[in-house]
């Protein structure tokens, strides 16, 4: 089968930072991704205590959730991301979801938006306050394998060109995980680039130098000959 290669691999941030002002970059339900320019501020930011077991007070760790941010400001949806549960799991989801934002706004009309916000435990008992991920302590994810997608036979057959975008999450462990479509191509093709997205490997991101699950978007480049 023929191969083509993939374009381009980036946060979330950056993908959608394009394609959210042209209103095109919403998953199936109508939420938006955030990106640079485009993403809710923590307008009050809830801080999360240290959990009451002793034997975890000078631990380091930090629980990274997707958020999805509503018209009202308000947390609509907090699922963590972090592949192995930790005892401050509990403590760091409910500050977040007693948290609240500045929503917003794409050609003049509030939306929901997806981000991540990363609740980092420093290991000194001090209460982890909520925060967007991507500050300066963050670092991306690296791919470390990626082999490209293949042609369907539909998709060769018909000669089909054309763009489509992936969403997916990165764990802490590298592993890509969580992988839907965003902006289809169809022909098969959309299911023959998940294929090869499920075989990437990545060198985790990395925020405190811990690893972190971290959101990402790629866009796949079929061009037929």
């Amino acid at each position: 089968m023929r191969k083509v290669g993939w374009v381009v691999l980036c946060l979330a941030f950056a993908v959608g930072a394009v394609r959210a002002q042209t209103g095109t970059v919403a998953d199936a339900n109508g939420v938006y991704f955030a990106s640079k320019g485009f993403e809710p501020q923590l307008t009050r930011a809830i801080p999360a205590d240290y959990p009451s077991d002793p034997g975890v007070a000078h631990l380091k760790h930090s629980c990274v959730f997707d958020v999805v941010v509503g018209v009202d400001g308000r947390v609509q949806s907090v699922r963590l991301e972090n592949v192995h549960p930790s005892p401050f799991d509990a403590n760091a989801q409910r500050a977040v979801e007693e948290s609240a934002f500045d929503p917003v706004s794409l050609n003049g009309r509030v939306v929901p938006v997806r981000a991540q916000v990363a609740v980092t435990f420093h290991g000194d008992g001090s209460p982890a306050v909520p925060e967007l991920e991507g500050g300066p302590t963050f670092q991306y994810p690296k791919a470390t394998y990626s082999p490209h997608a293949e042609f369907s036979d539909e998709g060769r057959r018909k000669k089909v060109s054309g763009v489509l975008l992936l969403s997916f999450i990165v764990t802490e462990d590298g592993m890509p995980t969580d992988v839907e479509v965003v902006l289809k191509l169809g022909y098969g093709l959309d299911e023959e680039a998940v294929k090869a997205v499920n075989q990437w490997r990545f060198s985790p991101g990395r925020l405190d130098d811990r690893p972190v699950p971290v959101r990402l978007t790629t866009e796949v480049s079929f061009r037929s000959r």
